[in-house]
């Protein structure tokens, strides 16, 4: 059968994607930042622990991971430009109604399930749409995507304190939820690659060639050709006995949901082992975000200094977000090399967050953290990208996120519990440094196997190559 393929633009409208896909999540990060901002106050006067605060917002992170798997067919049936533009609509729903929140549960559906949903689906969408256009220039385009993405966390803690400084935390909420409906603009940016490259019909080309993973009519005939269950009829009516049918009709539908979501990803041990190490960076680092504004406040310092802090980490984020894809080619270092040293940075700099006393000195952890924050950022996302074959890029994309909501919200007491118990942010960062660190010996480790095959393979080359120069044959 011959499958439709599109060239790879690795530029033109490509290039409008990745300021679209930008634009559309500028104020998903800066937003679950300074949550605990906005509502930290207000959630002591509505009795809400801080245990209880830990779990709204690690559901904010984890629900929309958790349902990503089905991010997968919806991409592949209605396509990206769809998708991004339903999920900035859950995630600006989500944010008007948490305005109107005043109890535990009234927060974990709105703020915790509806907008993490939303954001879930657009990032999905936006990652999707900018690696279908850019094959070759991929690095290049992630990096920028990130670099325009990055922009709200410039801004958007100023924004929100002057929004406080006139508002309560409810009105804050609602004029937020109202200025993320512009992310809409770009997600309908997203166009479709048959819209503006070319289709080669080559069922064999498999090199520099994308498919289209919206393609309706490949998906379309892909379920005609399966049956629901993954069997034919004439099989079950052999089959006499009810047992041997019951086994059947099972095997078939977990082989048309491992098909569907393409569930094989799990069978590759490199991607399994990358993915474990990403899942516990990403719960170390969205955890340490949103608990900053409160970690510094912890450090007596106000609500400007407080916006000042996080807008200086913005950018240097920012800054090397951009930067990060050329010092990894300058250097030559693998992406895994680079979240290494990346996360070396972040521990260094949470350490140092303890132990600084003076306005200065934190500026200055704030820009070192920042640093690390652009490398891990976009070399997180090479890692994710590179991990998989792009057909199988939604499906890589949505286990990983499956898994590091499931982390999310194993561990989502955790740090709330240490808060309640010591009464203090502090035993929170030294926890988390804990768990970087055990990160860190896995890579280790993984290095350390990757460089024991290579040494092996090194060798059956060389000794292949004292046999040729032994034989007698021209084998040239």
């Amino acid at each position: 059968m011959t499958r439709r393929e599109f060239i790879a633009l690795d530029g033109g409208w490509g290039w409008l994607i990745v300021c679209g896909a930008g634009l559309s999540s500028m104020f998903i990060v800066p937003v679950s930042q300074v949550f605990s901002m906005i509502y930290g106050n207000k959630f002591e006067e509505l009795g809400i622990s801080a245990t209880e605060m830990s779990i709204i917002m690690n559901v904010n992170q984890a629900f929309g991971m958790i349902l990503a798997l089905a991010n997968v067919p919806l991409l592949r049936n209605y396509g990206y430009r769809k998708i991004a533009v339903i999920g900035q609509l859950l995630y600006s729903s989500g944010i008007i109604l948490t305005s109107f929140a005043t109890c535990f549960i009234h927060f974990i559906i709105t703020y915790g399930m509806i907008t993490s949903l939303g954001s879930t689906m657009s990032f999905s969408a936006n990652m999707l749409a900018v690696n279908t256009y850019f094959n070759e220039k991929r690095g290049q385009a992630v990096g920028v995507y990130m670099l325009v993405a990055g922009l709200g966390q410039i801004f958007v803690p100023h924004v929100i304190s002057l929004i406080l400084s006139i508002y309560n935390s409810e009105g804050t909420m609602l004029i937020l939820g109202g200025m993320t409906l512009n992310h809409i603009i770009g997600a309908l940016l997203l166009h479709p690659i048959e819209w503006h490259a070319k289709r080669v019909n080559n069922a064999e080309n498999k090199s520099e060639s994308i498919k289209t993973i919206g393609d309706d009519a490949n998906i379309n005939h892909q379920m005609r050709k399966l049956s629901i269950l993954g069997l034919r009829s004439e099989d079950v009516k052999k089959s006499s006995a009810p047992r041997a049918k019951n086994k059947f009709l099972l095997m078939g539908m977990i082989q048309q949901v491992a098909m569907i979501l393409d569930l094989e990803l799990l069978r590759d041990t490199v991607y399994m082992t990358t993915f474990t190490c990403l899942s516990f960076v990403l719960f170390v680092e969205l955890n340490f975000n949103v608990l900053m504004p409160l970690i510094l406040d912890e450090l007596r310092f106000d609500m400007n200094s407080i916006a000042t802090m996080l807008s200086v980490l913005g950018i240097a984020d920012l800054v090397f977000r951009g930067l990060a894809p050329y010092i990894g080619e300058w250097l030559r270092q693998p992406p895994m090399a680079m979240l290494f040293f990346s996360l070396v940075i972040n521990l260094i700099s949470r350490m140092a967050l303890i132990f600084t006393q003076t306005y200065v000195a934190t500026l200055i952890v704030s820009i070192s953290l920042g640093v690390a924050k652009g490398f891990r950022i976009v070399y997180m996302n090479i890692l994710i990208s590179t991990s998989a074959p792009l057909e199988k890029f939604a499906a890589a994309s949505s286990i990983q996120n499956l898994g590091n909501g499931c982390i999310m919200l194993i561990a989502s007491p955790v740090l709330g519990l240490i808060k309640d118990i010591a009464g203090s942010y502090i035993l929170c960062i030294i926890f988390l440094n804990i768990i970087t660190l055990l990160i860190l010996i896995m890579l280790l480790g993984l290095f350390a196997t990757k460089y024991i095959k290579n040494r092996k393979k090194l060798n059956t080359f060389y000794e292949l190559e004292h046999v040729c120069k032994k034989c007698d044959f021209n084998c040239q």
